[in-house]
């Protein structure tokens, strides 16, 4: 007799298909979600790019916002205007200072190169490598078996060059001289050539930057609009909001930024002053700079001039720690609270943990774009995941706030 509660093989043939095609499916999001994830990843310089064009949009809109405050004309002109001020103060920056400060950030970042050297060799115990200077023979003493090598005076190197090149010339006519002021040529071409694909690279991301934030620029809302229609037309309603949401948090962090930079440069310029500290306007320009990235950018910034003060000597260097300290307490415990009200609040933890993670997953640019992007992120998770997916709407308002 057959069993009364086995399964009719029609129902096991349905269940078995429909498990393989559940399993199916979830194998499909699984490899396009991998798929997609290698894309990003593989394109993360052009799409980084991108984000810092729409990120110098957002300082253009911002500039053109608050100029509208106090000067009602059309946003074209006001638009206009932003931008023609900032490239006159560009090439009067260029003009005035941009060869000297150049100059002096070369100096100092060879300054800092060899020191952290030293402190290398300090740490591994040697003592340091001798200076070509300490091995020169001094006096009569020279070691066995070597002959005492001539000065090096103006009238013996054009001696020796003239020895040189009448040797050359009568060994292999004038393509030997010409081979001995260039011993290798492929190798200076090779530098040549590199230097010149970095600068031209250089060039070229930051002219991507510009005109993708002029373009963004100009009527934010024809992009605004071309996004939406991607979405299903009862969803683009609430993603607009969130959009609108986002880009208004990375208005006030970009404000939050630059307000911070600001001051934290002037501050560090007076006190590196104060102490007599060489090179004051480049070490307090480029601590502005670093202050973009939060907490590990000042600490670079402070280590740098330590580091440059240390070439100084040690009371410099002392000066130095005080002024990063006395920077640093300021930064914290007076400009952060301040900014912080009307700006967007983020966990320390989370920015030092984007920071590492997306540095080491794309590079320099994650790095540096790490705080923008996060502060868009958590937006975007706790309206679309927390609030929408989760409908945990108090949750994803008071993480907003920050409580």
């Amino acid at each position: 007799m057959s069993d009364p509660q086995a399964e009719p093989p029609w129902k096991t043939s349905v269940w078995s298909v429909g498990l393989g095609w559940r399993t199916f499916q979830v194998v499909a999001v699984a490899l396009a979600t991998a798929a997609g994830l290698f894309l990003v990843w593989r394109a993360s310089g052009s799409l980084l790019l991108v984000f810092a064009g729409l990120l110098f949009a957002v300082f253009l809109d911002a500039c053109t916002q608050g100029l509208g405050r106090v000067w009602g004309v059309s946003r074209g002109w006001r638009l206009a205007i932003v931008c023609v001020s900032l490239l006159v103060l560009g090439m009067v920056g260029i003009s005035f200072g941009g060869y000297t400060v150049a100059q002096q950030a070369d100096e100092l970042f060879a300054t800092v190169q060899r020191q952290l050297s030293a402190l290398r060799r300090e740490v591994r115990g040697t003592g340091g490598e001798p200076s070509a200077r300490s091995l020169a023979p001094q006096g009569g003493a020279q070691p066995a078996g070597q002959a005492r090598q001539p000065e090096r005076t103006p009238e013996g190197s054009r001696a020796a060059v003239a020895q040189a090149s009448a040797e050359a010339s009568s060994e292999g006519g004038v393509g030997a001289v010409v081979r001995s002021f260039f011993p290798n040529a492929a190798a200076l071409l090779q530098s040549a050539t590199a230097a010149l694909g970095g600068v031209a690279g250089v060039l070229g991301n930051l002219v991507v930057i510009i005109f993708l934030g002029l373009y963004v620029a100009v009527d934010p809302s024809i992009y605004r609009h071309g996004a939406l229609l991607l979405l299903p037309p009862d969803r683009r309603e609430r993603a607009g909001s969130v959009l609108d949401e986002a880009a208004t948090t990375l208005r006030w962090w970009v404000i939050g930024q630059l307000v911070s930079m600001a001051i934290i440069a002037l501050l560090t310029y007076l006190a590196l002053l104060l102490v007599g500290m060489p090179a004051a306007f480049i070490l307090a320009l480029t601590t502005g700079l670093f202050a973009f990235i939060p907490y590990i950018g000042s600490f670079v910034a402070g280590a740098m001039i330590v580091l440059f003060g240390l070439a100084q000597g040690a009371t410099m260097a002392f000066w130095g720690l005080g002024v990063y300290l006395l920077v640093q307490l300021v930064e914290s415990y007076v400009l952060a609270p301040i900014v912080q009200r009307w700006s967007v609040n983020i966990s320390p933890a989370l920015i030092i943990g984007g920071l590492t993670v997306l540095g080491a997953v794309f590079g320099i640019w994650g790095f540096i774009l790490a705080a923008p992007l996060l502060a868009v992120l958590r937006v975007l998770v706790l309206r679309f995941w927390v609030e929408d997916a989760l409908s945990d709407a108090q949750g994803a308002r008071a993480a907003l706030r920050g409580s």
